[in-house]
């Protein structure tokens, strides 16, 4: 992917999830070309642009105060409804494809994800989602927020 359109990846997330961002009071960082945070106080939500997809982790603080991160993909599949995926289009070039994953994340949250963005961890299948350490990056932009994991 372009470094264009990966710079546009924190503007582009501003814009398609700007009501999601405004009722749970969320904000984007911005973390290089590749990736973008949305940050909530216990949580945030990593995006991360990889040629023509988008892959999305949720990272949160757990008991022992480190960052751990899961793939949101299990629980896309098993939320997101056709009309989420309906989003996607018939998009052409990388931009679009872009464009057209962040709007079906911007549906498939507010519709079916209000749980997670509220803060709330019932959801979260520690024990059987595999975890993965956030890059060096991630781990100094979140240094000082979210809230220590509660289950």
């Amino acid at each position: 992917m372009s470094t264009t359109i990966r710079d546009d990846l924190t503007s582009l997330l501003t814009v398609k999830l700007r009501s999601v961002i405004e009722e749970y009071r969320l904000k984007v960082i911005r973390v290089d070309d590749e990736e973008a945070l949305v940050v909530g106080s216990s949580y945030a939500l990593r995006f991360s642009a990889d040629r023509d997809s988008l892959d999305v982790a949720y990272i949160e603080r757990n008991s022992r105060s480190k960052l751990t991160a899961y793939t949101l993909r299990p629980l896309v599949m098993q939320r997101f409804t056709p009309e989420d995926r309906a989003n996607y289009g018939h998009p052409v070039t990388l931009k679009d494809r872009l464009l057209a994953s962040l709007s079906v994340y911007a549906s498939g949250l507010a519709n079916s994800c209000r749980d997670i963005l509220s803060g709330d961890k019932s959801w979260l299948r520690r024990d059987s989602w595999s975890e993965e350490n956030p890059s060096p990056a991630i781990e100094q932009l979140l240094q000082g927020e979210l809230s220590e994991s509660r289950r």
